[in-house]
């Protein structure tokens, strides 16, 4: 038996999942451009680092929305099934009676999604001699984290997806300042 606590309104099938994921990165688009206008510098970000945020922000849940076969050599790692990722998390899609599948699907997903950011930053120089992010990355992906949390709190289709309300970022982030961001941004939404 479907078990959904929640009803599906949006999402009914993979393709609704992608479009939905699509118009995620959309709006976390829009949400860093905000941002970066008044904001940037709380990231140390200046002029110059437009380009930088918009190209991590158009990578922004790759694993959700893109499923060819080249990123899939590229960036995925031996998967239980064939099934693409997108096909996997809508196997699980607002079931919370299926919390354990979707959590494994969830660390698959964010395995992938921190390989792209891997090589974008190794791409762009900005990996220290470790090979681990460098500061400027750092503030990149804490960048990315706030326009994507922000727009995962106010957006009426999250609640389905999850299978229950989430809360606004301003409410969870740990650090005060991320807070006080991600408060404007949502009075921006």
């Amino acid at each position: 038996a479907f078990t959904d606590e929640v009803p599906r309104r949006y999402v009914n099938s993979v393709v609704d999942l992608v479009a939905h994921m699509h118009a995620h990165i959309d709006r976390t688009l829009a949400l860093s451009e905000y941002l970066f206008e008044h904001h940037a510098a709380a990231f140390g970000f200046d002029s110059a680092d437009r380009n930088l945020v918009k190209d991590l922000i158009h990578l922004h849940d790759q694993s959700k929305v893109n499923s060819s076969k080249l990123f899939q050599q590229k960036f995925y790692r031996p998967q239980p099934d064939s099934r693409t990722i997108p096909e996997r998390l809508f196997e699980v899609y607002g079931r919370q009676d299926l919390l354990s599948q979707r959590n494994a699907v969830v660390r698959d997903l964010n395995a992938i999604d921190q390989r792209v950011a891997q090589v974008y930053f190794e791409r762009k120089g900005l990996l220290g001699a470790d090979g681990e992010p460098n500061a400027k990355a750092r503030s990149l992906l804490r960048f990315e984290k706030i326009v994507d949390l922000v727009d995962r709190g106010m957006d009426p289709v999250a609640r389905e997806e999850f299978g229950r309300p989430l809360l606004r970022a301003s409410a969870y982030l740990p650090d005060a300042t991320d807070r006080k961001l991600a408060a404007k941004l949502e009075d921006y939404y």
